[in-house]
């Protein structure tokens, strides 16, 4: 009871008296999960109670958002192509956060709109690696854009579908121009100034199944990809994830950002959830379905300057040794690549 007291003040929790019961049952739970988890996962990797640990599964859910009833629609643009016994000698290890073309971590709470955070996600940092320019895009006009007719992009869909949005809008907002509300709303953003100054999306292109060409295709740039979330994958916190409960059967969308020798680098759309809102997840497993539905957006350069402010990051406040991005505590990842102070980026 001591340990869900500080959970719930930690978290901002103000349960009913009717309610508190239900929430200590679930959080008795959740913390005896965590305890019998980390038995099973040895070194590899940690659960730890977080964010979701009095929550129903119903509610968990609602963090998700991947349609796989949906069906594909059939725009995308050919680029070459590569197979496993193809594929060029890539670096041992790439992380597109030190070469700064990663935004920060965002949180699209109870919506289930990750596919419209994972094709931002891409977006952001393809167009940063085109143009050279760092921009933070606006997820909220791909929930309300991309299945505008039906006004449900809070019930889930897919990253490709927000790339073909763009294609034929030939248009993006900034974050700025476009806060996100976690809720569905009208698209009407023709006065709304473009952010795809730089570059627009052309399309998009599928990587074709399996770890190696996942890793090819990471290896110029992010990409975005399906994923299946258990309750395991909920608890995680920390280290290389290989999740034996999974079925490959994705409900999640996340963006690849990277890879190391032994793990992808993912970025996910729960706020500081996990490793200050990524995770890794383990090479030659099955990965839940990880290297099956790797999409990437196909930028087009415009020739056009890009006049928008450049993202800067911010300070993590509760940066341990070093932030997200792999600099140490009090700088920031400027879109040089180089760590200095925030204000040392422009």
């Amino acid at each position: 009871m001591a340990l869900f007291s500080k959970f719930s003040a930690q978290h901002s929790r103000h349960y009913t008296a009717a309610e508190a019961p239900m929430r200590i049952r679930i959080f008795r739970d959740s913390l005896k999960s965590v305890v019998v988890g980390n038995k099973q996962h040895g070194d590899e990797w940690e659960s730890g109670l977080n964010d979701f640990s009095d929550m129903t599964q119903e509610e968990k859910h609602m963090h998700l958002g991947l349609n796989m009833s949906m069906k594909a629609e059939v725009e995308e643009v050919e680029v070459e192509e590569r197979d496993a016994l193809s594929l060029a000698p890539r670096a041992s290890d790439m992380d597109w956060r030190s070469q700064g073309k990663v935004t920060g971590i965002k949180n699209q709470g109870s919506c289930g709109s990750c596919w419209a955070f994972s094709a931002v996600g891409a977006v952001e940092t393809n167009y940063a690696i085109a143009t050279g320019r760092r921009k933070q895009f606006a997820e909220q006009e791909y929930l309300d854009c991309t299945y505008a007719s039906s006004r449900d992009g809070c019930k889930g869909g897919w990253y490709y579908d927000a790339w073909n949005y763009s294609k034929r809008s030939g248009r993006l907002a900034t974050a700025a121009n476009a806060k996100y509300t976690g809720k569905d709303g009208y698209c009407s953003y023709a006065r709304k100034a473009n952010g795809l100054m730089a570059a627009t999306i052309k399309g998009y292109s599928s990587v074709r199944k399996g770890e190696s060409n996942m890793i090819y295709y990471l290896g110029k740039g992010a990409v975005s990809v399906a994923y299946e979330v258990t309750d395991a994958f909920f608890e995680y916190t920390t280290g290389i994830i290989n999740d034996s409960t999974c079925k490959s059967y994705p409900n999640h969308a996340v963006t690849a950002v990277g890879y190391t020798r032994s793990a992808m680098i993912v970025r996910n759309s729960w706020g500081a959830w996990g490793m200050k809102g990524y995770f890794y997840t383990r090479r030659g497993a099955g990965g839940c379905g990880i290297w099956d539905y790797g999409k990437i957006p196909i930028m087009s350069k415009t020739g056009r300057r890009d006049t928008d402010p450049e993202y800067v990051p911010t300070d993590d406040d509760s940066c341990n040794g070093t932030n997200a991005d792999g600099c140490p505590c009090g700088t920031v990842r400027c879109s040089n690549g180089q760590c200095k102070h925030a204000h040392m980026c422009h």
